[in-house]
């Protein structure tokens, strides 16, 4: 059965916006090492966090759908697929963080840390130093990247062969792969994020991080549905049910967010610490207290009694508005994690940077994401949600 592809063109109209973004962000992000070299690395780690973040949440939400299947998982598989692809991307955008450690984490220079952690630096020095961090940073793009590749690779010989051995190879590759992909994921985030506080430690966090990056990618992936919506052959196949399940999940991760970052600072407020007190100190202090203040209302509150109306999950319009709301609250809770670490630092307040550095980095990854996105059509041809064969009604894109 043959049906009108009308994607393409829609492809090339966000690939072409998000050309002329990544173009001001990259005079940007040079502007800022020119203008405000204290505050463009603090600035860059931000947006590296939170895109980098999001191409990971792609690859997890891919081994999911492989692992459990669903319409869900199905309608979305190009988009995952190219959203998995952009590691590879940002394991690029992460050279400047890689080149300038030292502005960015005091152990990367031992010179600069302070004499009351002098003792913290010394027991951490076996696993935090420049040599060993490089190597573990191989090891988790090579994972991320060897991980997308293969599952893209797999993919695209369906669409070329029709065998359906792919879904077999996929499961076995997503469900042992899933493990370790927490696992890396947990590395990840102590080594990039937590170690900005030398003396600061949570279990918590590295999931609370998880679950912030999975939020983010659903709140695109919906803005994507949206879109594509408007398009063959995927009108068909995005109806108001599949924005639905993407806003239960939206929901479920709005709520597993709170929870996290509650608990994390309710554990460290009883455990009534110096390293842990002194974390939130920072975080509630200085008007940063209103910035929390923001978060709990619109990282939570808003979302949450939006994403509990049915009608608004089936809007493709509001939803989307919601996942953009989510996406902005996401920058400002990595902002409020990360511009406090540097208290003190000529470069730690608020500077415009703050703003151009994610949003440069995001039109890069976008126009990434649509090369990716138009490497194959825009949904499988030869497979279906069932775990048989599909039948020849099934075959949406069978030319």
């Amino acid at each position: 059965m043959s049906v009108t592809d009308t994607s393409r063109p829609l492809i090339n109209k966000i690939q072409a916006i998000a050309s002329a973004v990544m173009g001001f962000g990259v005079l940007a992000i040079g502007a800022g090492f020119w203008v405000e070299p204290e505050s463009i690395y603090q600035s860059y780690l931000i947006g590296w966090l939170f895109w980098n973040g999001v191409a990971v949440a792609f690859l997890g939400l891919l081994m999911l759908h492989h692992i459990v299947g669903g319409d869900w998982g199905f309608v979305n598989r190009r988009f995952l697929e190219a959203g998995a692809m952009t590691t590879a991307v940002t394991a690029l955008m992460s050279i400047p963080i890689l080149l300038g450690m030292s502005h960015l984490y005091v152990w990367a220079n031992p010179a600069s840390v302070p004499a009351e952690l002098e003792h913290v630096f010394h027991e951490k020095a076996p696993y935090l130093n420049l040599g060993f961090f490089y190597v573990r940073a191989a090891v988790y793009f090579l994972f991320w990247i060897g991980t997308a590749v293969l599952l893209n690779i797999w993919s695209a010989d369906v669409d070329k062969t029709g065998s359906h051995s792919f879904r077999v190879k996929a499961r076995l590759l997503s469900a042992p792969g899933m493990l370790v992909y927490v696992l890396v994921y947990t590395f990840y985030t102590i080594d990039f994020a937590m170690s900005l506080e030398l003396h600061w430690m949570s279990s918590i966090f590295a999931l609370l991080m998880m679950v912030g990056g999975t939020l983010s990618t659903l709140s695109i992936l919906v803005i994507l549905m949206w879109q594509f919506s408007k398009t063959e052959p995927l009108s068909k196949v995005l109806v108001r049910g599949r924005f639905h399940d993407i806003g239960n999940l939206m929901l479920a991760f709005t709520m597993l967010w709170t929870y996290m970052a509650f608990s994390q600072y309710l554990i460290g407020w009883a455990g009534n610490l110096p390293e842990e007190a002194g974390f939130y100190n920072k975080r509630l202090d200085h008007g940063l207290q209103n910035v929390a203040l923001i978060l709990v209302v619109l990282h939570f509150v808003v979302p949450f009694v939006l994403l509990l109306m049915r009608p608004i999950k089936k809007a493709p319009a509001l939803i989307s508005m919601v996942g953009l709301l989510l996406i902005c609250m996401r920058v400002v809770d990595l902002w409020w994690f990360v511009k406090p670490s540097f208290a003190g630092h000529p470069g730690s307040h608020f500077a415009w940077t703050d703003v151009a550095a994610p949003i440069g980095l995001g039109g890069i990854w976008l126009f990434a994401f649509c090369l990716f996105l138009k490497s194959k059509l825009i949904l499988p041809v030869y497979e279906s949600h069932h775990d048989r064969p599909p039948t020849k009604h099934e075959v949406y894109l069978h030319g």
